[in-house]
């Protein structure tokens, strides 16, 4: 299979391009779960749903060379690994900085999705 640079590039736009098209799809459910999880701090279920909805962006985020989608996605990830072992529910406080967590993530996607970044 002989392909030359320029076919090749073109599928990795065209991949690029359905991913970022997907991201408000993503980023929903991301709210969702984060939704679910204001409404009912206590269950476990939602905060395990939004950790691993948001893991799954900073894997898919670094393979498509979304740097600052991925970055954001890991710093809200990591944050949410410390309230998943953490000995109670999250409280108030940390249900507050989730949120912020959650602000550069949608802004960085947010520029994705408007056409800010390329291949």
């Amino acid at each position: 299979m002989d392909e030359s640079p320029d076919a090749l590039n073109d599928q990795l736009k065209a991949l690029y391009e359905a991913y970022a098209a997907h991201l408000p799809d993503k980023l929903s459910q991301i709210e969702a779960a984060w939704q679910a999880l204001q409404h009912n701090a206590g269950a476990s279920d939602p905060l395990n749903t939004l950790y691993f909805l948001v893991h799954k962006l900073t894997g898919s985020g670094a393979t498509f060379g979304l740097t600052t989608v991925s970055e954001a996605a890991s710093r809200l990830e990591q944050y949410l690994q410390t309230l998943i072992e953490g000995p109670a529910p999250p409280t108030p406080e940390q249900l507050a900085q989730i949120s912020v967590y959650l602000e550069p993530l949608k802004q960085a996607a947010g520029r994705c999705t408007s056409g800010g970044t390329s291949l």
